[in-house]
């Protein structure tokens, strides 16, 4: 269980209100991403209240921005769930992914500046460091927001912010299955990711571009090789 701890003091402009319904909604994330909120399982405010030790107000708050991000669907009556992929639903956000982000990684490595390449550089430093599985997910979804970012290419990421949660609930489910067998995901992410920031420092476009479509396809051989059931 994970138990928030009171707000740390704030900027002026954010509310103690505000403050905690954006605590909840890490720690909602977390659990979501290292599969401890299974999908399909309901979020309900007063239960959830109840175990995070905080009243009903930041949890509704919280499940709304989670909503908006895409990892929580609303069924009428106030339900809300966690979302849940098919394999079929898997093939396709992998699919979306090698048609859009090799575009945005080239745009990257043509448009970054040095502000965009410190934050992608900060981003691998923690990532290294990275103790928990959920982590290294979201900080792999971190990785490619920065990349969105960096391209200066504002269609492009709008189509990337549709997607997003999506794609988080699917390099969660990834990873925790590839976990599994190797124990190296962390590794392996590190790997790539290093290479495609290689890429993008180097202002080669077709290179970064390259990097991340080998990065992407290795998850193709991921889906192939177990047995999804019904959803992830």
């Amino acid at each position: 269980m994970a138990l928030l701890q009171p707000p740390r003091r704030r900027s002026s402009d954010a509310s103690p209100e505000q403050t905690l319904s954006h605590q909840v909604a890490n720690t909602l994330r977390e659990e979501i991403i290292a599969g401890e909120l299974a999908p399909g399982a309901m979020v309900a405010e007063i239960p959830t209240a109840e175990r995070l030790g905080v009243s009903r107000l930041p949890v509704r708050e919280a499940t709304l921005m989670l909503e908006r991000e895409g990892l929580l669907v609303f069924e009428g009556r106030g339900r809300r769930r966690i979302r849940s992929l098919t394999a079929r639903d898997l093939q396709e956000i992998l699919d979306i992914r090698l048609m859009l982000e090799p575009k945005l990684t080239a745009l990257a490595a043509e448009f970054h500046t040095p502000a965009d390449l410190k934050l992608l550089e900060a981003n691998l430093q923690r990532l290294a460091s990275a103790k928990k599985l959920s982590h290294v997910s979201l900080l792999d979804i971190e990785f490619h927001d920065l990349i969105a970012s960096a391209a200066c290419h504002s269609r492009l990421t709008h189509l990337w912010q549709i997607m997003r949660g999506q794609i988080q609930l699917f390099t969660a489910a990834m990873q925790r299955q590839q976990q599994s067998k190797t124990r190296a995901v962390r590794e392996s992410t590190a790997r790539s990711h290093d290479e495609i920031v290689d890429q993008i420092r180097g202002r080669n476009a077709s290179g970064a571009a390259a990097c991340v479509k080998k990065h992407l396809r290795s998850w193709k051989n991921v889906l192939q090789a177990y047995d999804w059931g019904d959803t992830v």
